[in-house]
């Protein structure tokens, strides 16, 4: 009896750890297509060339320093002006 117990038992842990082995690999899989997802979000948002994006792959570029590239290019790119020749992100009584 005791031994038909343990067997019971050993076999519902094996179909436990079964179970959750497929849901890790299943996790793994979502996460690596998210990642994958927001790098291609992130080439396409920021135009990042193919001898940049290989440069990163490879190591010659670091991904703080394209980071940093990237952030001193919209730090020099003038704000969009509206028709009343007003900054476009410049809050206005209008808006409120």
């Amino acid at each position: 009896m005791k031994l038909d117990r343990l067997i019971e038992r050993r076999d519902k842990n094996r179909a436990e750890i079964a179970r959750l082995r497929e849901l890790d690999r299943k996790y793994s899989e979502s996460v690596e297509n998210a990642q994958d997802a927001e790098m291609v979000k992130v080439i396409h948002q920021h135009k990042i060339s193919m001898q940049e994006l290989k440069n990163l792959i490879s190591g010659k570029m670091t991904a703080e320093e394209k980071a940093e590239e990237i952030r001193s290019q919209e730090q020099t790119t003038p704000l969009v002006q509206d028709k009343k020749n007003k900054n476009f992100w410049e809050d206005t009584d209008e808006d409120n």
